[in-house]
């Protein structure tokens, strides 16, 4: 009796032992899954962090095409208003001289007569 219990208690310290040494591998196994986990999340995460930064990098190269595309749009609005300004500078400038050049016939038709009109109005019109 006391050789089967003494077997007995063997057996149990044995079976003890055993799920000890499972739980401990089952144990380390569940360490080495997790550090695994924790590298493919750092790797996910430097993945994201790499496609986020093309996408921002895309989305700034498209911002700096589409502001130059504008600038030069604005440019060419600037000096298209320039020449068309000048030009109505120049016209207005064209129309002051006619004026005064009507404004010289009349002076000149009423203050003296029709032969001296005609010569001012000749030496006026080659100043012209």
């Amino acid at each position: 009796m006391t050789d089967v219990l003494g077997k007995l208690t063997n057996v149990d310290l044995e079976l003890k032992a055993t799920a000890r040494q499972k739980l401990r591998e089952a144990t380390d196994d569940a360490m080495r899954l997790r550090e695994q986990v924790k590298q493919k999340d750092l790797l996910l995460v430097d993945n994201h962090n790499l496609h986020s930064s093309k996408e921002l990098r895309a989305e700034l190269e498209a911002d700096k095409v589409q502001f130059k595309q504008k600038q030069v749009d604005w440019m060419d609005q600037i000096a298209s208003l320039q020449l068309a300004l000048q030009q109505s500078e120049e016209t207005f400038q064209k129309r002051e001289k006619e004026w005064h050049l009507e404004q010289a016939k009349q002076v000149a038709l009423q203050s003296h007569g029709d032969t001296h009109t005609q010569h001012t109005t000749a030496a006026l019109q080659a100043k012209v």
